[in-house]
């Protein structure tokens, strides 16, 4: 049996246990938007971004559990689309927003002014990673014209200036070594042609320059680094067109051949004076390829050859003086 006082003593507790049920914020969704959610956390109201299938877009999303990431070490939350019944890992959502925020014309901003990607990044205040980065460029590449179909448009054709630089560079690709043939038109700067070929041979790049040769492009002068098989292919293809020595190349090559860099300190008197006649060497080799005339270059020669050389420096003297009608 029952009391009053058992009875009122039980309605009491209960009454307090649910008021301090009420008292207590819950966390209420309230929908304020279809991409919004208000969100009343400890008295607290904030406004957060909701989640969305990214199969269906649907904000009918719904935490289920955690999987574990080797690779990272943590714990990444999946979520279930009640919509579609989807499952995905949350971060899946953060890699699409950051993947969709990349210019379109990424590969036009890289070829203006960027020396590599992770300039590029720096500059543009990109989230994504150096690989992410290079594969959207490498996936958007088919979308622009090739040096094929650049030769046909008329717009390209008309700035052509008709000065024709080449240069070939060795590259790598998987461990194995490949050559890349750039033809361009200096004073328009528009590439002509881009090709990766297997080797030096002459006959390759020969075929390269046909195609060129084939869409109406008739170059006046020709600027290289006198490479053999650049010569060779250039008189077969455009026999008669003056060819010009490229002056960063014979930097280059004076570079290579005369050193005169070094951070001894330690360095011995005869070794500084060869530095020094070496450093006047190529000023002189320079000065000659600037010449003004013909009559200004040969006395500049003559000069040069009055000079007391070493075995080095009188070697790339002669190498110089018998290219120098280029």
């Amino acid at each position: 049996m029952v009391t009053l006082d058992k009875f009122l003593a039980r309605e009491n507790k209960s009454i307090n246990t649910s008021s301090r049920r009420q008292s207590r914020p819950a966390k209420q969704l309230t929908a304020t938007g279809p991409a919004e959610t208000s969100v009343n956390l400890r008295g607290r109201s904030l406004t957060v971004k909701r989640k969305r299938c990214p199969r269906c877009d649907s904000y009918n999303i719904r935490p289920k559990g955690y999987d574990y990431r080797r690779s990272t070490d943590e714990d990444v939350r999946i979520l279930k689309c009640m919509d579609c019944g989807l499952r995905f890992r949350e971060n899946i959502l953060i890699r699409k927003w950051r993947r969709e925020i990349l210019p379109e014309d990424i590969i036009i901003k890289y070829l203006e002014g960027f020396e590599n990607l992770r300039s590029l990044k720096e500059n543009l205040s990109l989230h994504q990673s150096v690989s992410t980065i290079y594969r959207r460029i490498i996936e958007s590449a088919p979308a622009y014209p090739s040096w094929r179909e650049l030769l046909k448009m008329e717009e390209v054709r008309k700035a052509w200036g008709y000065v024709m630089g080449l240069d070939t560079t060795e590259i790598k690709i998987k461990g194995s070594r490949y050559i890349f043939l750039f033809v361009a038109d200096i004073p328009s700067k528009l590439p002509l042609a881009y090709q990766i070929l297997p080797s030096r041979e002459a006959k390759l790049i020969a075929n390269v320059l046909r195609k060129i040769k084939a869409s109406g492009y008739r170059p006046k002068l020709i600027v290289t680094d006198l490479a053999e098989e650049l010569l060779k292919a250039i008189s077969e293809v455009f026999p008669g067109v003056p060819v010009q020595r490229c002056l960063f190349h014979l930097k280059y090559w004076l570079n290579k051949e005369l050193p005169t860099k070094t951070r001894s300190k330690h360095m011995g008197k005869t070794r500084r004076e060869k530095i020094r006649m070496w450093k006047e060497v190529k000023k002189r080799i320079l000065s000659i390829a600037l010449a003004a005339n013909k009559a200004e270059r040969q006395r500049q020669i003559n000069e040069m050859l009055k000079m007391n050389l070493d075995d080095k420096a009188r070697d790339v003297m002669r190498r110089f003086i018998e290219k120098l009608h280029y």
